[in-house]
């Protein structure tokens, strides 16, 4: 009985956002940027995973004297990367900094093989041990500053006090359309299921089963309206238009 009545709930919420998608579906964006103002900072530290907007944005914070230099975590590094045929994500994203005009003494590489954003913050927590009165800025794209801030929430404690999460921009989308492409759809609805995630493990799970289970049906029905404008939009065969032509044939 419970579970029917929790399949009901699903089905109404998402047909309700599906009915009203063009006012629901921005918010499903718009919600994960917590994003801060500018303000100084001893050190700005910048994310991996955006290897064009984040650089840009942390070198313009020490190049105005928002921050006296740039943190960059080390990453894991890749077969490829051990055999040369491409560049580790901290390297580029150190030649960019310094194409910036960030000179060496200003690039601190924080030590450690980071992977995952917990990695990112568990090396800035180390990093902050001896240094208890430094301030941070953390640069992560719009979509990601919500998973960013609880994340180093919970690494580092109340050290996250002295951090300020400010939003690069979005590769590509706004909170407007990200459900008109494949790329954006990928990246915003896998944003909230892993915040989903994150507060079912580590906060009060019973607010997050149904959560989850709504913004999986909001996905489905996105996908489901995108194929189908796709298979409207799709020119029919060559055969199918003769036998629309001559139907008699």
């Amino acid at each position: 009985m419970k579970r029917g009545a929790l399949l009901l709930v699903v089905v109404l919420v998402g047909m309700a956002g599906f009915l009203a998608r063009n006012s629901i579906f921005p918010h499903l964006s718009s919600w994960l940027n917590v994003g801060e103002s500018p303000g100084c900072t001893d050190h700005v530290m910048i994310l991996p995973g955006d290897e064009t907007l984040r650089p840009l944005v942390g070198a313009a914070f020490v190049r105005v004297g928002l921050a006296r230099d740039v943190l960059i975590s080390q990453t894991k590094v890749s077969a490829d990367e051990e055999d040369g045929i491409s560049l580790p994500t901290s390297e580029i994203i150190r030649s960019i900094v310094r194409h910036r005009g960030i000179p060496d003494e200003k690039i601190v590489s924080l030590p450690g093989a980071s992977r995952t954003t917990f990695d990112d913050a568990r090396a800035l927590a180390a990093y902050l041990e001896s240094r208890h009165e430094d301030t941070v800025t953390v640069i992560t794209n719009a979509f990601h500053t919500r998973r960013t801030r609880y994340i180093f929430q919970k690494v580092l404690g109340p050290k996250a006090e002295r951090l300020r999460f400010v939003a690069a921009p979005n590769p590509g989308f706004a909170d407007d359309n990200w459900w008109q492409q494949r790329s954006a759809t990928r990246i915003v609805l896998s944003e909230n299921l892993k915040l989903a995630f994150y507060y079912f493990r580590y906060g009060d799970r019973s607010w997050w089963v149904g959560i989850v289970s709504v913004i999986i049906a909001i996905g489905f029905i996105a996908w489901r309206q995108r194929k189908t404008l796709q298979l409207i939009g799709k020119p029919a065969k060559a055969e199918d238009q003769n036998r629309t032509a001559d139907p008699c044939e």
